[in-house]
């Protein structure tokens, strides 16, 4: 696959929809979350990649199966792995923005919905489900993403969930983001080992918290989504 090739998995949400794009620059693969609404398309993240970061994913590998995307690649002591995947989830529509929070679930039913709640309103999301292998210790592991310019936080800021508004345009969206619990629980609170934070620069970080690791190798796991409304 060339330095230029792009894959790209799109969802819809209530008022329009988000993507991820996977591009390969030299020898890694990055990615950029994008808000889009008809023929109209804003990138809103970015993720951070330097493989001389060992707390930092590292891919360098990519292989698409369908609608899942999966990456894997190694820096140092870290053996990195990471499922792309679309989940569908039944849509609150009673809160208003932002004072409330538009962006909750009723209920979340992992990455394949029910056939009986069919008549439910339903939004899709886009699912990441990061590992990490560790040989011996490497503190601060997390995803980390650069925010565009143009979109502000506004929302919950409870280190679980939170969202971005475009500054201008798009009236009335939003983009949802937050760490999931695992997919045998079916809701999206936060899990208590998955969390959420930003930077004053507005770098935004998913992470598991440190835990007690009595012997390596270990592996240490964080999952998170991003979702339209």
């Amino acid at each position: 696959m060339g330095d230029t090739s792009k894959i790209t998995l799109e969802v819809n949400g209530y008022q329009g929809g988000n993507s991820v794009e996977f591009e390969q620059v030299g020898d890694t693969y990055s990615h950029t979350i994008w808000l889009q609404k008809g023929q109209e398309r804003i990138a809103v993240f970015k993720s951070v990649e330097n493989s001389a970061l060992l707390n930092l994913p590292c891919f360098t590998q990519l292989h698409q199966q369908g609608k899942n995307i999966f990456l894997t690649g190694a820096n140092g002591p870290c053996h990195w792995s990471m499922s792309v995947a679309i989940g569908e989830c039944l849509t609150n529509l009673d809160a208003s923005f932002p004072e409330g929070d538009l962006f909750s679930f009723d209920h979340r039913y992992g990455l394949n919905a029910p056939d009986s709640f069919n008549d439910e309103p339903k939004t899709e999301f886009i699912s990441f489900d990061v590992a990490c292998r560790l040989k011996e210790p490497v503190s601060n592991l997390g995803s980390e993403y650069v925010k565009a310019e143009g979109f502000s936080y506004v929302g919950l800021s409870t280190k679980s969930l939170d969202a971005v508004k475009p500054v201008d345009g798009m009236s009335n969206m939003g983009m949802m983001f937050g760490a999931n619990r695992l997919k045998a629980n079916n809701d999206t609170t936060c899990h208590p080992t998955c969390r959420v934070t930003r930077d004053p620069s507005s770098n935004l970080r998913f992470y598991a918290l440190e835990m007690s690791i009595e012997q390596y190798p270990a592996t240490i796991q964080w999952n998170y989504g991003f979702w339209v409304v």
